[in-house]
């Protein structure tokens, strides 16, 4: 299990989106409530997903629907609330 801090991320190079994107899916709790945050290129980046951690102890599998990017970029994945993490997926189109 992965224990994020509030404003702590993750960056992931050269990540291959030979399929594409289309889904992004996390099985995360939050406490308090959190929120996950998906970038690709920098971490500054308009989010390709947002997804919202309802507060609570039991992890809960989440999918949001992801905007589309192909080919290699870097991921970064934020984190607002602590956040704890067991996995995560992108689903290609």
């Amino acid at each position: 299990l992965l224990h994020a801090e509030s404003g702590s991320w993750l960056h992931l190079k050269g990540v291959d989106f030979a399929d594409g994107a289309a889904r992004f899916t996390i099985a995360a709790a939050s406490e308090k409530g959190g929120a996950v945050k998906v970038t690709a290129g920098t971490l500054t980046a308009d989010p390709l997903c947002v997804v919202h951690v309802p507060a609570g102890s039991d992890l809960a599998q989440i999918t949001v629907d992801m905007a589309d990017v192909e080919g290699e970029t870097d991921l970064y994945i934020a984190f607002a609330g602590d956040v704890t993490a067991a996995w995560w997926q992108v689903a290609g189109r």
